[in-house]
């Protein structure tokens, strides 16, 4: 992880980094409190909708794409191949696992 702008812990300021992930790397069903979009710098970012992961159901999205995922919608991800994203939005930057 790489912070571009800002600090993701700080309630109201914007925020952007970078994640780098690894071949298969899996992200479990999750939910934030605010929205964040996430923009493919390179790679294939794979997500899904929902409670329970279902990797024959995600869809890919490639180099260049931008998504927002609005507060409180379930999702979950996957890296086919190395990945590398950017996520930005208004902190704090949280994420709640589904499944604890």
């Amino acid at each position: 992880m790489a912070t571009v702008v800002g600090n993701p812990e700080t309630a109201g300021a914007y925020y952007a980094y970078f994640l780098k992930g690894a071949d298969g790397a899996r992200v479990a069903p999750h939910f934030h409190r605010n929205t964040e979009t996430v923009v493919v710098i390179s790679g294939t970012f794979m997500v899904g909708l929902g409670d329970t992961m279902n990797v024959a159901a995600m869809k890919p999205l490639g180099s260049g794409t931008a998504v927002s995922v609005p507060a409180g919608v379930h999702h979950y991800a996957m890296a086919k191949g190395p990945v590398v994203i950017e996520i930005s939005g208004i902190g704090p930057d949280t994420t709640t696992f589904v499944h604890q």
